[in-house]
């Protein structure tokens, strides 16, 4: 039996509740209309956008993620990213800049995670592939285990030296359908806490704490069974390179 297959089997036997960080699917999740929350889907060549704006307290209630707009740009199926997929994480990105109210004039790129941990990877990835410039700049921090270091108090301590006017922050994430493994990236303007896809005790990092707009991009790359805990694909290597290089050709766009 494939862990596919022991992931549905668990779901369907004990009506498992989605742990997962997406809006797209913590949506699925709501049984009736809510008044502050909106919900679009779009097609493009390529693959899917959902649009999920949750505008009142009730409504983060209601799906669990904070107040503020999050956008899902799915590929059709895994290993497939196309010219147009990355323009539309492209142009999402770059809207999200331009409604934030603040002239763009330097990006700060910070990617989370643990390079040594492949499917916790992708925040380093990112930040290796960008040609750095007076526009742009990365870092990456790793965790706290590694440095001695917590990741929010040194994107803090960077984002002072660096005095970027917009900071997009990389993670990996978890979802609960395994055809959005690797093949989702969400878009949110709420920030992100640190680990979310792998522990979730971190301080968030936003706007009110680093003093700037943020932008949080994350991708799928782990499912959580309580059973079994976080499952990871067996094309994870390869899954990890592909969504760090989407995603440094999308921001490497915007900057240029």
């Amino acid at each position: 039996m494939s862990w596919q297959d022991i992931f549905t089997s668990f779901a369907n036997t004990y009506g498992m509740r989605k742990i997962t960080d997406l809006a797209v699917e913590l949506c699925e999740e709501v049984t009736h209309s809510e008044d502050g929350l909106t919900f679009d889907i779009q097609e493009f060549d390529g693959g899917k956008k959902y649009l999920t704006h949750v505008k009142t307290a009730r409504a983060a209630k209601q799906i669990g993620k904070p107040i503020g707009i999050y956008c899902n740009i799915e590929s059709p199926k895994e290993g497939y990213f196309s010219n147009e997929l990355t323009q539309a994480l492209s142009t999402t990105l770059a809207k999200f800049v331009e409604s934030s109210g603040v002239p763009f004039k330097k990006l700060l790129v910070i990617g989370l995670g643990n390079s040594r941990f492949v499917a916790d990877s992708l925040g380093p990835k990112v930040c290796e592939n960008i040609i750095t410039n007076e526009q742009v700049a990365t870092f990456a921090p790793s965790i706290l285990s590694a440095t001695g270091i917590s990741s929010t108090e040194a994107a803090r301590s960077i984002t002072s030296l660096v005095k970027p006017s917009h900071v997009i922050v990389i993670d990996s994430l978890c979802c609960h359908e395994k055809s959005r493994l690797g093949t989702s990236f969400q878009i949110a303007d709420t920030g992100i806490t640190p680990g979310s896809g792998v522990y979730r005790n971190n301080q968030k990092i936003d706007k009110d704490f680093l003093g700037v707009p943020v932008f949080a991009v994350g991708v799928p790359l782990v499912i959580y069974l309580p059973s079994l805990h976080y499952v990871v694909p067996k094309t994870i290597d390869m899954l990890v390179v592909q969504c760090a290089n989407v995603i440094s050709d999308a921001i490497s766009t915007i900057v240029n």
